[in-house]
């Protein structure tokens, strides 16, 4: 029997995880309604335990990914490359790679790591918005925009509850002083998850700046009609 921490892994744990609080039961859909408690510690040693049983690419792909959300990037990072020496095409490891390099700010690396991750189609609204994520970072807001729609329409078909892609754009447009567009990413995003407080917390940022709040349309005055 698989572990919630394996199927945190093989539902794709995106650079979320890290931007929005490390809340990883958002990104995780079990059957029942029960909030998923993780214990971070414990699930390294599982990781650790299985590699050490069994070490395939996959096994190496789920320690990677423990170190990567228990902050330890150095260990990500090296887990993922021996991951991808046993299978340099496996998702969750060019994955794994990216998020460890974006979080040592090694971005050009990052890039590279993610354009590779492109390749399985699978999960590519995850790796479009981790490249949107990257380019955000960074201060490029056009490219951050450009990969978080991408991310929403590939999301659209695949994984439709998945909301962060409209966060980045919704941040991005705000940067780039577009509020209105800011507010209808928000605002999307809200209609996907309902209880999201990431975009919560940023309509209400707006609603108290009072930036992006559409004009009052003004009553058209009816033409005198003479008989």
């Amino acid at each position: 029997k698989k572990s919630v921490l394996y199927a945190a892994i093989f539902t794709g744990l995106s650079a979320y995880s890290l931007n929005f609080g490390n809340d990883i039961s958002k990104l995780i859909r079990p059957s029942s309604a029960t909030a998923v408690q993780l214990n971070l510690d414990e699930l390294v040693r599982e990781a650790e335990e299985k590699v050490s049983k069994n070490p395939n690419a996959e096994n190496y792909a789920v320690l990677s990914q423990s170190y990567f959300l228990n902050k330890d990037f150095k260990k990500a990072e090296e887990t993922a490359k021996k991951c991808l020496q046993l299978n340099p095409d496996l998702w969750h490891c060019n994955n794994n790679l990216g998020l460890s390099y974006m979080e040592t700010k090694q971005f050009d690396k990052a890039e590279e790591s993610f354009k590779k991750a492109l390749e399985d189609v699978t999960w590519r609204h995850m790796t479009h918005f981790n490249l949107a994520t990257l380019f955000f970072r960074q201060g490029q807001f056009e490219k951050a925009l450009v990969y978080s729609t991408y991310a929403a329409e590939y999301a659209a078909k695949n994984q439709p509850n998945f909301f962060p892609p409209y966060i980045t754009m919704g941040m991005s447009h705000y940067n780039l002083k577009e509020f209105e567009k800011a507010r209808a990413a928000f605002i999307r995003a809200l209609s996907i998850d309902s209880s999201n407080e990431e975009a919560k917390k940023w309509l209400k940022k707006m609603n108290e700046e009072k930036l992006g709040v559409p004009s009052p349309k003004k009553p058209s005055r009816k033409k005198d009609t003479k008989i």
